[in-house]
């Protein structure tokens, strides 16, 4: 075995038990090491290059530590966490409000289907979104989601709900069907308050989304983005990158968000994680991590942009995600963050993305400075290319972002990486649960926090 760099712990993928784990070093790479006494020993990558691996805890700053875990006690389920460990409070809430869907993709985080269809009700939903707006810091930030939200005829109410309990920012996670097939949909959903659309993105290529999805989506997608550009609803494209099916479209739809710029206000590539309904158990080869991932946007934009233009947030664990903020001018992307910049660990890095997400994709500054007439571009103001109006409407109806997470399955979990996880799901309870542990499945696909969610809404 290669150079030990740091002991932890991890999850066995067969029987989700705690398992000591450690990160090792072998020929540039990292890898995740640890052996279960009922079912072996499991070596997964999760770093190709162990260099960069080093850099990015430059980035790494002290947490604000959380108290809402302390509402777990012992009755978590215990063999897979120990609440008391958590060391980073709230960036981003999730709320799940069905796990139906109009869909059954062969990848699929919460294995919905049409066949399954737990709704929580509003009394639950109230509880759970009074639970953010008390027990995180202003400015609150959710992520209704589920399965598939838009399945629920009342999503409307339950999202002028959220906002009625001062929840400040509400980002709707859909694979765009309705708001594809239904006129006049996506202006009801942001009249009801929904703040941006989190809108899975997978590829151009027709066939893939058949092998991703089932069905060919491509034409619902555009739609869904045209949709969402009549009624000025802000979007974030979401493309889950599979090593093998769509590596090869990462360039072209950050082109895409590009070309869209004003509507797309970002692109969150998701490196696939094995949760859920996946089509079979990864081997190494089906991993892509964050420096293979940042060396094709590089490749793939013709070194437009680059590795260097990349950071961690702060707020996850400086390995679990990545971002690159600037705007697009003349066609083109520029940077404003540099890996080779200055970072202040003093920061409080989760207000921080809190309000850079409340910030930009809520197009708060572009109102403050008059470019907007309600949510439309002013057609009067003078934004040509080198004025100062110019350089405001760039930073701000110009603003792109490019991010990265990538999420942690039972093969690959890092308990030093979850014990830093800001992104918290809200239980029908109204306690949180760190999001990838939420969605910890075994090989069976079972997750048992996700069969909690379904019986405490049994009850």
């Amino acid at each position: 075995m290669g150079e030990v760099i740091g002991e932890t712990k991890s999850l066995c993928p067969v029987c989700l038990s705690l398992v000591e784990a450690q990160r090792v070093v072998e020929n540039g790479q990292v890898f995740l090491v640890k052996e279960c006494p009922d079912h072996g020993l499991f070596k997964v990558p999760v770093w190709d290059d162990a260099r960069y691996y080093s850099e990015v805890e430059h980035y790494d700053h002290p947490k604000v530590v959380p108290q809402v875990f302390k509402e777990w006690e012992k009755d978590a389920p215990s063999k897979m966490w120990d609440p008391s460990q958590q060391l980073q409070s709230t960036c981003l809430t999730v709320v799940e409000v069905t796990d139906g869907c109009n869909l059954k993709c062969p990848y699929c985080f919460a294995s919905s289907d049409s066949s399954k269809m737990t709704n929580l009700d509003m009394e639950t939903l109230r509880g759970m979104f009074t639970a953010v707006s008390t027990k995180v810091k202003k400015p609150t930030v959710v992520q209704i989601s589920g399965g598939e939200p838009t399945i629920r005829n009342d999503l409307p109410e339950i999202v002028a709900m959220a906002k009625g309990l001062k929840i400040d920012f509400i980002q709707l996670n859909t694979n765009g069907v309705r708001l594809a097939k239904e006129d006049g949909y996506a202006g009801v959903m942001k009249k009801a308050g929904v703040d941006s659309v989190y809108l899975g993105f997978d590829t151009f290529d027709r066939e893939v989304w058949k092998k991703i999805c089932g069905v060919d989506l491509l034409d619902l997608k555009l739609k869904a983005v045209e949709n969402c550009r009549r009624a000025g609803l802000p979007i974030e494209l979401v493309p889950k990158i599979i090593p093998g099916l769509n590596v090869d479209q990462i360039g072209k739809i950050i082109e895409f968000a590009k070309k869209n710029i004003g509507i797309i206000k970002g692109v969150h590539f998701q490196p696939i994680s094995y949760f859920g309904r996946v089509p079979a158990e990864p081997k190494d080869e089906n991993y892509i991590t964050i420096p293979s991932l940042l060396r094709e946007i590089e490749r793939q934009t013709g070194g437009e942009i680059t590795p260097d233009d990349f950071i961690p947030t702060g707020c996850a664990d400086v390995h679990c995600d990545t971002k690159c903020f600037g705007f697009v001018s003349e066609g083109r992307f520029v940077s404003l963050t540099k890996m080779s910049g200055k970072f202040s660990p003093d920061l409080d890095i989760t207000r921080t993305v809190r309000e850079g997400v409340y910030g930009s994709w809520g197009n708060i500054l572009a109102k403050e400075a008059g470019l907007l007439d309600g949510d439309q571009p002013m057609s009067d103001k003078d934004c040509g290319c080198g004025t100062w109006m110019g350089l405001v409407k760039d930073l701000t109806l110009n603003a792109l972002t490019i991010s990265a997470m990538h999420f942690q399955d039972a093969w690959n979990i890092d308990y030093g990486r979850l014990r830093n996880c800001c992104i918290h799901e809200v239980m029908p309870d109204g306690r949180f649960v760190p999001f990838c542990l939420f969605n910890a499945s075994d090989v069976r696909g079972r997750a048992p926090f996700r069969e909690l969610w379904c019986a405490q809404n049994r009850k």
